[in-house]
């Protein structure tokens, strides 16, 4: 098991994992001006793997692919959870975290992406105990082909 001393160290580790070719600096955790679209409660989630690694696995909830509050002035703007979800647990701080679920925005118009928000379960798929929650304030940007941003946001945007 990888092992990290602090929620803000792992997060941004594990963020980086996930989320390579964010500015994961510049994400910082605060409060939203309002929730986001897309819960970030265990539930019905819809999981449908978008790619499998040997580290992790990254799924879509198809379930949460939400058009947002914006889509009136931008055209093509989408709300969805994505999940990464470990082969092996991370351990974080004093606690284990088999996955995380992330609520992202997807300008499927500008093919951009942006991070709400983060969500730390002690179990594979999004399900046990939730360890922590963070808010994010990121901002747009352009996947990397080469991370998992890329084909979630392809998934994300193929659903509406």
């Amino acid at each position: 098991m990888a092992r990290f001393d602090s929620f803000e160290r792992s997060g941004a580790a594990i963020a980086a994992l996930f989320l390579a070719a964010a500015p994961i600096a510049q994400a910082q955790t605060a409060a939203p001006a309002q929730p986001p679209a897309v819960s970030t409660a265990p539930g019905a989630a819809n999981w449908s793997r978008i790619r499998d690694g040997a580290q992790f696995g990254i799924y879509l909830d198809l379930n949460s692919v939400r058009p947002t509050a914006d889509e009136a002035a931008h055209a093509r703007l989408v709300d969805a959870a994505g999940l990464l979800d470990f082969k092996v647990a991370q351990v974080l701080g004093d606690h284990q975290v088999s996955s995380v679920k992330y609520v992202l925005s997807f300008d499927c118009g500008q093919k951009q992406l942006k991070l709400l928000a983060t969500t730390y379960y002690e179990r594979n798929m999004a399900e046990g105990r939730l360890v922590n929650t963070d808010q994010a304030n990121d901002a747009w940007h352009a996947p990397d082909p080469r991370t998992p941003e890329a084909p979630l946001l392809t998934a994300a945007c193929s659903t509406r």
